[in-house]
């Protein structure tokens, strides 16, 4: 939301309308993880895994954040293509999971294993990999994230963002599409995704934008953490998330002496900012998943 809402500020200074590709990637097939296989190398032996996490499930409370990351790991094995294909679409980061207290962290887990994503994909039967993937990410990700957050950082500039490859008769028509003109093995390497789009955009742009890499449009979070390290640390340990054991301290630590990656921390300050912001306006709140 932070580069939508700075990005439209700045349009916002000469336009009124923007003109957005939300959608493209769904209808099209243009997120490189959907041609990821969902069968992992432990496939074989799901039953394995599903016997032993729920032979664990009663100790969860007692186990500690490394263990945790284990149990999880044997969750994650046991699972179907429509549960595989929802940690993938979603980057699946099971940090900020492992840190909090046992209610949430059992709750939490209980959710995610019924996950919208993997309903939608699961619903979709007797279709390919790539249609049952596509339509879950556009029955998901694109109306509760992407859409949602460009109308609501557009708006806040006071700028309307159209999306046109979000007409009715189009969609309908790049549902209908087969799998080779949303992605065709056969092109070259990083052309090969929104292959339909790449071709008729061959003779209306430059080379430069149509044969493009797929490239997302995010924050420099490792930055942001790294150059305020000392700060954002003492904000969370000093913070009403910890004070509370909503996150446990010990394990937070824990994770940071293990992990190189900042986006769980950022995750846990966003929380602590949003838990501080509502803690004293609504007196009995209780943090749920």
């Amino acid at each position: 939301s932070y580069a939508i809402y700075y990005l439209s500020k700045a349009a916002s200074e000469n336009n009124k309308v923007v003109l957005t590709g939300d959608g493209a990637d769904e209808l099209l097939g243009g997120y490189n993880g959907l041609y990821q296989p969902l069968k992992h190398k432990f496939n074989s032996y799901k039953s394995f895994f599903g016997v032993s996490a729920k032979l664990l499930s009663p100790f969860v409370n007692n186990l500690s954040l490394s263990l945790r990351h284990k149990y999880l790991r044997l969750i994650d094995y046991s699972q179907d293509n429509g549960y595989n294909f929802s940690n993938q679409a979603t980057y699946n980061n099971t940090g900020v999971l492992c840190m909090l207290n046992n209610n949430l962290f059992k709750s939490g887990l209980k959710n995610w294993q019924n996950n919208n994503k993997r309903h939608y994909y699961n619903d979709l039967k007797n279709q390919s990999d790539i249609r049952r993937k596509t339509y879950s990410l556009i029955r998901t990700r694109l109306v509760d994230e992407m859409l949602t957050k460009v109308d609501r950082m557009t708006m806040a500039q006071s700028i309307e963002a159209r999306v046109p490859f979000l007409d009715h008769e189009l969609v309908e028509l790049c549902i209908r599409l087969p799998d080779y003109l949303k992605y065709n093995p056969l092109a070259k390497e990083g052309e090969r995704n929104k292959y339909v789009l790449r071709k008729l955009g061959k003779h209306l742009l430059p080379k430069n934008i149509s044969k493009r890499k797929k490239q997302g449009f995010n924050v420099p979070a490792h930055d942001w953490i790294s150059k305020e390290s000392k700060d954002t640390l003492d904000s969370i340990m000093e913070g009403q998330l910890i004070r509370n054991q909503i996150v446990i301290k010990s394990e937070f630590e824990k994770f940071l002496k293990n992990t190189k990656t900042s986006l769980p921390v950022l995750n846990i300050l966003s929380f602590e900012k949003w838990y501080t912001a509502y803690r004293n306006k609504l007196p009995n709140l209780k943090i749920s998943f």
